[in-house]
């Protein structure tokens, strides 16, 4: 369940083109992922009201989530994809 929280950080990065907590230095950045913090959008990210956005945040907050139980495989990240694409494209 690692990679599929690394998966997050990749969609982090498509939606900011920023590595999450970039400028932090690395001890740093692990202890707020450790203590459950993750990396804010910028508010025309977290705001916006396109589909394909909506989707990608959703996507990389259950990549994300503090319990590694309660992470999506990346099988059910795709379903999960695949089916916000079909409703995108209605």
């Amino acid at each position: 369940m690692v990679d599929v929280y690394s998966l997050g950080n990749v969609y982090y990065a498509m939606l900011t083109r920023k590595y999450p907590f970039q400028g932090d230095k690395p001890k740093k950045a692990i202890q707020k992922v450790k203590d459950g913090k993750r990396a804010p959008l910028p508010d025309d990210v977290a705001n916006s009201n396109d589909k394909s956005i909506i989707a990608l945040i959703k996507a990389m907050e259950l990549s994300q989530a503090q319990n590694s139980n309660e992470r999506p495989s990346a099988t059910e990240l795709v379903k999960f994809l695949v089916d916000a694409l079909h409703e995108i494209t209605k």
